[in-house]
C-alpha cells in the first residue's frame, strides 16, 4: 500500500521502504541557536585577536569548505533535508561554530604572555578612539593594534609608549591581552 501511515508516525512507507518525514524543526532551531551563539560570541572576542577582517573572512572560507566534506547522504540519514537547507547549515551554522570552537581552543590554550613595547611618535584624536603613530612605523597596516577606543580598558601611565601584552594561542593566532600607555 504507497502512502499507508506506520503506528510510529514518523515515517511513510512506501513500497518496501521507509521515508523519513520533514523532522527538520529541532535541526532549524539548533541551526539559528548556533549561528547566534557563534556570532556574538566571534564579535565579542575579534577585538582581542590579532586578527584582520580579511583573515577572519579566510578562516570562514576554510571551515566552510571543510564542512561541505560531510556528505549530504550523513544528515539525509536523520533529517529530511534538501540540499538548499544543507547549504544553508554549512554556511549559517557548521563553519561559524567550527570558529568559534577554534577560537575557544585557542584563547583558552595559550602560552606565557609576552610585551612589545613602542615610542609614540604622533598621535590622532578621533570620536571614539586614539590613533598611535609608532617608531618606525610599527603595526602601519594594522591599525587596530595601535589604537586604543574609549571603551577599552587600558593602562595609562603616561604619553610616550605604548606596550601591547601579547600570548600565542594554540592554533598561533596572537591575543592581545591588554594594552599600556606609559
Amino acid at each position: 500500500m504507497i502512502g499507508r501511515r506506520t503506528k510510529n508516525k514518523k515515517h511513510v512507507k512506501h513500497v518496501g521502504q521507509e521515508i523519513p518525514l520533514r523532522n527538520t524543526d529541532s535541526f532549524i532551531v539548533f541551526t539559528v541557536l548556533a549561528y547566534f551563539a557563534s556570532f556574538f560570541y566571534i564579535i565579542e572576542l575579534f577585538p582581542s585577536l590579532d586578527l584582520s577582517i580579511f583573515q577572519l573572512f579566510q578562516f570562514f572560507s576554510l571551515f566552510l569548505g571543510l564542512s561541505f566534506i560531510i556528505p549530504i547522504k550523513i544528515y539525509r540519514k536523520f533529517f529530511a533535508l534538501s540540499f538548499y537547507e544543507y547549504l544553508l547549515f554549512n554556511i549559517l551554522s557548521f563553519s561559524p561554530v567550527l570558529i568559534m570552537g577554534t577560537f575557544i581552543l585557542n584563547t583558552n590554550f595559550k602560552g606565557a604572555t609576552y610585551i612589545e613595547s613602542y615610542k609614540i611618535e604622533n598621535r590622532e584624536r578621533l570620536e571614539y578612539q586614539t590613533i598611535y603613530t609608532l617608531e618606525e612605523n610599527a603595526y602601519q597596516d594594522k591599525e587596530y593594534l595601535r589604537s586604543i577606543g574609549e571603551k577599552e580598558e587600558v593602562e595609562i601611565r603616561g604619553n610616550e609608549n605604548l606596550a601591547i601584552y601579547f600570548s600565542n594561542g594554540l592554533f598561533g593566532i596572537r591575543i592581545i591581552e591588554k594594552k599600556r600607555v606609559y
